[in-house]
């Protein structure tokens, strides 16, 4: 399993940002993704996975957080797009 404590924050910001919406594309990637057939779980992982990517990038490029590219990340974001993602990252 990845870093624990880095898991359960990803998963506390992807729990908040749909309670607020904000920004509403969190909410609507979950929403999406859980009527394409994801269980809960699993759709807030695949938010989790845009997150952590965009988070990534701001900590190793030391550069800021770009929250229109992140919603544009989460419109885009489908299960399959999520399964081939998931599968790469087992290579």
């Amino acid at each position: 399993m990845p870093n624990p404590t880095m898991h359960a924050t990803i998963h506390l910001v992807i729990e908040n940002q749909p309670a607020e919406n904000k920004p509403p594309a969190a909410r609507a990637a979950r929403v999406r993704l859980m009527n394409e057939g994801l269980d809960r779980h699993e759709a807030m992982h695949a938010v989790g996975s845009v997150l952590s990517t965009w988070l990534f990038a701001v900590m190793k490029n030391n550069r800021p957080f770009d929250n229109a590219a992140y919603c544009h990340d989460l419109d885009e974001l489908s299960v399959e797009s999520w399964h081939n993602s998931a599968q790469a990252g087992d290579q």
